[in-house]
């Protein structure tokens, strides 16, 4: 459908630009209805929905109201004109354009005689929409267009014209400034010649000492030098305030021009010196907050280095001193919570959560350190190194598998076997299990016989897997403080179980068909092997049958 056919004012015989709005007489429902139309692929008209208050496409009523359409400007001064929901009233553009040329004063609408609304005040005569298009013709070379009646009470004028006019272009939102004089006609003369014979719709002009393009369908003006575009206007009598001292006005236009280009060029050069002075500033601030965080990383890493190298050589001192006193009682040292340990494990076991566990694991991420303390029990000590000798005669030539830990960077102060598969793991348990295990080390004999992959110890390197038996949680929810054992632990040569191995309380053998290869030194269930009924592993486990191949160095109390 070809809009730009059909969007084309009735009154003033300008087509509407794609994106204009514009106003359509709807006779069936006797409304005005706002429309717009816009160009892409396929033309496409739109009517605004005041329920909604938003644009909505509407092809249909174009195709059958497309030839009582106004554009904006014309609605404002003629909506008047349009009779509600009676089309004897409504003129063509081209009897309208017989109406401009001899002064549409000269004909009235009556209402004295049925189906003849239009009274010609030439001729004393009434006419049809259609048969006043006919008739006026006949008047275009009459000299004689003074009109021999003035209307009475039940007669109006179709639409108030007269011979004076005011062409205005846009200065800002709502302010119009008038062309000068020697312009109006100008204009005027162009717009009548559109109009009336559908010339050219675009006129170059000189004014002032400045060029100007201008584009009567269009109504907008161009500075060709600058590229700056404004609106134009054409504003009847019936709409003007004249001012009497025409030389006033043209003295006041060329004032407020002055001031306006003054004006901008202040506002130019103030507004490069705020954003000169913004930009520094920011870069400053940046410069400023980028020092600061510096500072405080590096006071915060020489006081925790202070406090770890001062943590260090204590326990270094304690590996010596775990060696020479081989018969003394086991005993526990409390760290502090100020001590940079307390918040290096508080951190790790935070962290200890895979990111893709969510639900209960999620309480580990807000978790909050009770208190912490150093495990010192030489016998259990020695039982450990002499099963870590064992494994080092055992394993010598043996390639096995490397296992890595989340946790290998919690006790610095250890130095791990890697050969042997040593790694630092977590175990839960309640308060009186906790004590038990400071003193005697762990023992696979008081493990459940039920366990999943048999009667072993039970470790893991994720912190959400220890929280479910550590006491912290009852039916899922926190219910007190909870016990974790920081552990080392000595994996060997491990088997990677592929599911439950329940009632099992030995390693697997390395080769069922050849027994003689020994048996392995640990079992591993990783994350999602087929684990319990038929569900898969979701955390990372590691079970031991022989407890002297785990120490107990830490006893951590926490709340969720």
């Amino acid at each position: 459908m070809d809009f730009k056919a059909v969007f084309r004012c009735a009154r003033c015989y300008a087509d509407c630009p794609a994106g204009e709005e514009v106003l359509l007489w709807a006779e069936e429902e006797e409304v005005w209805r706002w429309m717009k139309w816009e160009e892409g692929r396929s033309a496409t008209a739109w009517e605004w929905n005041f329920t909604s208050s938003c644009w909505q496409e509407t092809n249909s009523l174009w195709t059958r109201y497309h030839n009582k359409t106004v554009c904006h400007n014309c609605w404002t001064e003629w909506s008047w004109y349009v009779k509600t929901g009676e089309d004897q009233y409504i003129l063509d553009s081209e009897c309208m354009k017989l109406l401009r040329r001899i002064g549409d004063t000269n004909v009235i609408i009556s209402e004295t005689v049925p189906n003849r609304p239009f009274f010609c005040r030439l001729c004393l005569q009434c006419f049809s929409n259609r048969t006043l298009q006919t008739h006026l013709g006949t008047h275009l070379g009459s000299q004689d267009r003074t009109a021999q009646t003035e209307p009475s009470d039940h007669q109006r004028s179709v639409h108030v014209q007269t011979e004076s006019y005011l062409w205005e272009f846009e200065v800002g939102p709502g302010q119009w400034q008038a062309f000068l004089w020697d312009v109006q006609q100008i204009l005027e003369d162009s717009y009548l010649d559109a109009m009336d014979t559908g010339g050219s719709h675009e006129i170059n002009l000189t004014t002032n000492g400045f060029i100007y393009y201008i584009d009567i369908a269009a109504m907008t003006q161009t500075n060709p030098k600058t590229q700056r575009l404004r609106k134009i206007r054409r504003r009847e009598e019936s709409q003007i305030t004249w001012l009497e001292d025409r030389e006033g006005l043209l003295s006041k236009i060329a004032e407020l021009e002055a001031q306006v280009l003054e004006m901008d060029e202040a506002n130019k050069f103030h507004s490069r010196k705020v954003r000169t002075l913004t930009n520094e500033k920011q870069e400053v601030d940046v410069l400023l907050e980028e020092s600061q965080r510096k500072n405080e990383k590096l006071t915060s890493e020489i006081i925790a280095l202070q406090k770890q190298a001062d943590h260090s050589a204590q326990v270094s001192l304690q590996e010596m001193w775990r060696t020479q006193h081989q018969g003394s009682p086991p005993s526990c040292s409390a760290i502090g919570v100020g001590d940079a340990l307390f918040r290096k494990i508080q951190c790790l076991l935070r962290a200890a959560v895979p990111t893709s566990h969510h639900s209960q694991c999620d309480s580990m991420r807000q978790m909050e350190l009770v208190s912490m303390e150093q495990i010192h029990n030489v016998k259990v000590w020695k039982n450990y190194q002499h099963r870590k000798n064992q494994l080092q005669e055992e394993l010598k030539g043996v390639k096995v598998q490397s296992v890595a830990s989340k946790l290998k960077d919690c006790c610095s102060w250890i130095t791990l076997d890697t050969g042997l598969n040593e790694i630092i793991a977590l175990h839960g348990t309640n308060e009186e299990k906790a004590k038990k295990i400071e003193e005697t080390g762990f023992d696979y004999r008081l493990s459940r016989e039920e366990g999943l992959y048999g009667q072993g110890l039970y470790f893991s390197d994720e912190s959400c897997k220890v929280l479910q038996y550590s006491g912290a949680l009852c039916n899922g929810m926190p219910s007190g403080v909870g016990c974790i054992i920081v552990a080392r632990l000595l994996l060997g040569d491990p088997c990677f179980t592929n599911g439950p191995r329940k009632g099992e309380r030995v390693e697997p053998y390395k080769d069922l068909a050849n027994p003689g290869q020994g048996r392995f030194n640990s079992v591993i269930a990783r994350a999602g092997i087929v684990g319990n009924a038929g569900q898969q592993q979701v955390h990372q486990e590691f079970v031991i049958y022989d407890g002297a191949q785990a120490y107990p160095e830490l006893l951590l109390r926490f709340k969720c």
